[in-house]
């Protein structure tokens, strides 16, 4: 087993973490309250259990909040903790494979961008084309983003991640709510 590095853990990581832990924990509670909604609404009379979703805004709004206090209180040891444990921790679970999977986000974010441009797109080459233009894009991106993967300091690998992973939750939960015409320009 290789030793964890005995570099200092830069606070600018430390409130990153501690952002994406509260985020993920907010995310998570949402989607928590909403399994507990559709399993409560499913158990009911259909007329009942569509209006039980219906006013089910502040109880998705509870999960959310209740998800980013255990999120704060995960960020909390993450800002506390030595620097040292910190490293031990990060080198042990997450490793190489769960850094790669952290930088992932980079090219998925590219994908989520790309998405609206398929409508567009398939008006004016066809469905088949638009396709062949969008997975061309999103191979391009993601052999770009493995090109930098090698060539980004590696401190910098994981924050880069974690914010591309947020602004795709950010933007795939805007797309969600708004509807189809949340990426239009008029």
């Amino acid at each position: 087993m290789s030793k964890a590095p005995d570099n200092p853990f830069p606070t600018s990581r430390r409130i990153l973490y501690a952002v994406a832990l509260i985020a993920f924990g907010a995310l998570a509670g949402t989607g928590a309250a909403w399994v507990a909604i559709a399993l409560c609404a499913n158990s009911l009379p259909k007329a009942q259990g569509n209006s039980f979703i219906a006013d089910s805004l502040p109880k998705l709004a509870l999960g959310a909040i209740i998800g980013a206090v255990a999120g704060l209180i995960a960020a909390l040891y993450v800002l506390n903790a030595p620097s040292a444990k910190l490293n031990g921790l990060e080198h042990r679970f997450i490793g190489g494979r769960g850094t790669m999977g952290i930088y992932s986000g980079v090219p998925i974010l590219f994908m989520v961008l790309l998405f609206p441009a398929n409508e567009p797109l398939a008006h004016k080459f066809g469905d088949t084309i638009a396709l062949c233009i969008l997975l061309g894009l999103v191979s391009f991106f993601a052999g770009l983003s493995l090109f930098f993967y090698d060539r980004i300091p590696r401190r910098f690998i994981i924050p880069i991640g974690l914010l591309c992973w947020l602004l795709t939750f950010t933007l795939a939960l805007w797309y969600s709510f708004l509807g189809p015409g949340a990426f239009s320009h008029h």
